[in-house]
């Protein structure tokens, strides 16, 4: 898993010290509100120099979901 990636995502954990798999769900593992997620999405594409449409931003349910969509 990207570290950059996971380094953001622990930023927006209220337990950043919790091991991220990419299987873990958004919102079921991770606790993450939609908003939150627009968040770190939002700085992944800062971070990385891409572009998610938000149409598919509330499609990711989970880490890999968001994970493969970048590395597309």
């Amino acid at each position: 898993m990207n570290d950059t990636i996971v380094k953001i995502i622990k930023r927006h954990l209220t337990n950043p010290s919790l091991q991220i798999t990419k299987d873990m769900g958004i919102t079921s593992d991770l606790g993450l509100n939609s908003f939150e997620l627009i968040q770190i999405v939002s700085e992944i594409e800062d971070e990385c120099e891409i572009e998610i449409p938000d149409r598919i931003i509330l499609q990711f349910k989970s880490l890999g979901d968001l994970m493969e969509y970048i590395e597309q």
